[in-house]
C-alpha cells in the first residue's frame, strides 16, 4: 500500500512568469507545494529538484539518473543512467515516469 501511495504523489512541472516550478501534489491529503528551479539550466534545476523533495513528500528520481541532455529540432532527449534506476521497483519505476 506504501508504493501505491508513493506512485500517487505526482510532481507536476509548471512554467509561470518566466519561472519555472515543480508542484508536489499529494493525493491523498490535496498538499500542494510549488518549489521554484533555481538552477539557470532548466533541465538540470528540473533533476535536481526533483532529487530533493520539501519535507513531507516523496520523490521516485533517484540521485545523478540524468547522464546528459540536449536539444535537437523539438525533441528533448534525455540520456538517463540506468545504474541509478537498477534497483527500482515496478511501482517506483512508474512513479519516476510519471514525476520526469
Amino acid at each position: 500500500m506504501r508504493l501505491l501511495t508513493i506512485a500517487l504523489i505526482l510532481s507536476v512541472i509548471l512554467a509561470l512568469a518566466d519561472e519555472l516550478r515543480i508542484a508536489y501534489v499529494d493525493v491523498l491529503t490535496g498538499r500542494i507545494k510549488l518549489v521554484r528551479v533555481e538552477s539557470e539550466r532548466s533541465v538540470e534545476g528540473i533533476f535536481e529538484s526533483l532529487t530533493a523533495p520539501p519535507l513531507g513528500f516523496t520523490s521516485c528520481v533517484p540521485k545523478d539518473v540524468l547522464r546528459v541532455h540536449f536539444r535537437l529540432k523539438s525533441l528533448q532527449i534525455l540520456d538517463l543512467n540506468s545504474e541509478s534506476m537498477k534497483d527500482l521497483s515496478f511501482d517506483e519505476e512508474r512513479c519516476f515516469l510519471h514525476q520526469v
